[in-house]
């Protein structure tokens, strides 16, 4: 069984947290989509890098991904978060049970800022978490939304993305 995860971008998302996250599920055999939020698959990082997309989200909207990634990056998770197709797809997965991993910023911004989060525990980076009224904000890789799913900032982003990977491994056994 092929485990699949979608690695949602918008103009702005944090280099480290999609490239890294990316490079490391695929070396683990998970095949990761890159899904573009905005209307060309075209991206710019927070540190200008271009990147281009795999697909567009607007093609995705029937499909259910093993797992939703979101990274973070200051103007990256602001525009997650207004994109109202990346919120329904979140929302779709989470109402299925399916892993959401969102890291650094994403918790509070994406999906605390939008009530995804429900009251579960979350992770996120500086203050973000004093301007979230849904959720509890915790200092460790923690629960988010569904049954399964990780998300935090650690110093360095391996952590989530292994701990995304044994969700995978631990729903799937």
């Amino acid at each position: 069984m092929t485990i699949r995860a979608a690695l949602l971008l918008a103009q702005g998302f944090e280099d480290a947290e999609a490239i890294m996250t990316l490079d490391i599920l695929n070396r683990l055999g998970i095949e990761v989509d890159t899904i573009s939020c905005e209307t060309s698959t075209q991206l710019k990082s927070y540190h200008h890098v271009t990147v281009v997309a795999k697909r567009q989200i607007d093609a995705c909207l029937d499909e259910f991904y093993d797992a939703i990634i979101l990274p973070g990056g200051p103007e990256g998770t602001q525009r997650l978060a207004a994109c109202s197709h990346a919120l329904n797809w979140i929302a779709a997965h989470d109402h299925q049970q399916k892993i959401v991993a969102a890291l650094c910023s994403a918790p509070a911004r994406v999906l605390g800022g939008n009530q995804l989060l429900k009251g579960r525990h979350y992770v996120c980076s500086g203050d973000l978490w004093q301007h979230c009224t849904d959720g509890s904000a915790k200092n460790r890789c923690s629960a988010l939304l569904g049954t399964r799913p990780c998300a935090g900032r650690q110093s360095t982003v391996e952590r989530p993305s292994l701990c995304v990977f044994w969700r995978f491994v631990a729903a799937l056994h």
